[in-house]
């Protein structure tokens, strides 16, 4: 016995993504630009390290990209920027 009180436009209402533009940014009536936001915040971040912090920050994105490969596809992107690194290693 199927209960359903859902008629054939239901089910295409339901398969269909809104077409409502209201922005995801906001928030009680006021709209804000995200991607300036955004834009702005990063900036002030960065004006505020200095090239050790830099150089930390970019050695963590780094290194976390790296862990994400398996260790042939590390091998693969060492060996086509610094073969000599495999070589050191392979000692």
């Amino acid at each position: 016995m199927e209960i359903t009180n859902a008629n054939s436009h239901d089910w295409d209402d339901f398969w269909t993504l809104p077409t409502d533009e209201t922005p995801m940014t906001q928030t009680e009536g006021n709209v804000i630009d995200r991607d300036a936001l955004q834009y702005s915040y990063i900036n002030k971040i960065i004006d505020g390290m200095d090239l050790n912090d830099m150089m930390q920050l970019l050695f963590d994105l780094m290194d976390s990209d790296l862990d994400k490969l398996t260790c042939e596809e590390l091998i693969d992107e060492v060996s086509s920027s610094y073969p000599e690194l495999i070589d050191e290693s392979a000692i």
